[in-house]
């Protein structure tokens, strides 16, 4: 009769295949989220980054030897790094992902986390602050507001990308308006369309400028609601009604590639003929959305205002 083999042996190889799984499973994670840092010369090292200073930067490098994986502690001058590829934080992907107002306490922790490198090369620091900032503008609240245009300022000051540094000083002219801080945001806005040759940062400082023109349209209407019979206010109404049209519409009209802010534009320009009594022209900006920019955050709203203009019939 043939021997079986007995059950505690399955039983040990079993936890012990459990216990390699565990102990691969770890240092697959170990190696996923780990900070890579290119140096000037040599070749990359990877590992740890424990504390990034002024003047250094405290790593701890992963070693491969035939003996196995250790780690051993190293002092970086900045003036020896390249760039640093930086291992996302606990949770800092799916909040990037989802940067909705619930995720405003991760941010902020996320944000606090990183500022101090906004200014190395490849840091994601700009992301989470700028992410931060624009869902902090959003919210009611004047002090949230105020630490949004403080995060947009800090962006666009010292982010090391030039791209992030012109998202700053966009974000930065739309937490003035939020703030309604309107002249600050006219006066940057102004400098900055007129020195500016960037398509993004044009658009932005003319949607500022529209913004405000169209605020000023409205009080002098509300000032003189028979302004068509009064000669000294005529001109001013027309001036600033079609000026507020050409800015609002200048996206649309130059950049229509850039969907979401050439709709933006078209929806807002609806607003205004909405204002001036022509709805007409207003159905025809709304149609436009729909037909030319259907996957844009405006063509919602587009639907919504053709909808119940039909319905109203």
């Amino acid at each position: 009769m043939r021997r079986g083999i007995p059950r505690f042996r399955f039983l040990h190889r079993g936890l012990v295949a459990a216990k390699a799984a565990l102990l691969l499973a770890a240092f697959v994670t170990v190696v996923r989220s780990q900070d890579v840092v290119f140096l000037r010369t040599g070749p990359p090292l990877k590992g740890k980054i424990e504390l990034a200073g002024e003047a250094l930067v405290k790593f701890r490098v992963m070693l491969e030897t035939t003996a196995g994986t250790g780690w051993a502690m190293r002092d970086l001058k900045w003036e020896e790094i390249e760039a640093i590829d930086f291992a996302p934080l606990p949770g800092e992907a799916e909040t990037l992902a989802h940067p909705t107002a619930a995720a405003l306490p991760e941010l902020g922790r996320l944000w606090l986390e990183r500022k101090k490198l906004l200014a190395r090369p490849r840091s994601n620091a700009a992301a989470i602050g700028l992410a931060s900032a624009e869902l902090l503008i959003a919210d009611s609240s004047a002090a949230r507001r105020q630490t949004g245009l403080q995060i947009f300022t800090e962006v666009a000051a010292t982010a090391w990308s030039e791209t992030d540094r012109a998202r700053g000083r966009e974000g930065r002219l739309r937490a003035l308006l939020a703030l309604g801080r309107a002249e600050e945001a006219v006066k940057e806005a102004t400098e900055l369309a007129a020195k500016t040759e960037d398509p993004g940062m044009l658009i932005e400082a003319r949607h500022v400028l529209a913004l405000a023109s169209f605020d000023k349209l409205k009080k002098l209407v509300a000032t003189h609601p028979k302004w068509r019979e009064e000669d000294a206010v005529l001109p001013e109404r027309n001036r600033l009604y079609h000026e507020t049209l050409d800015l609002f519409l200048y996206p649309h009209l130059f950049h229509g590639s850039r969907e979401e802010t050439a709709a933006r534009g078209l929806w807002s320009a609806a607003q205004v003929y909405e204002h001036a009594a022509e709805p007409a022209r207003a159905a025809e900006c709304a149609t436009d959305i729909l037909q030319l920019y259907p996957a844009t955050a405006a063509a919602a709203e587009a639907k919504k205002y053709l909808t119940k203009k039909e319905g109203a019939k």
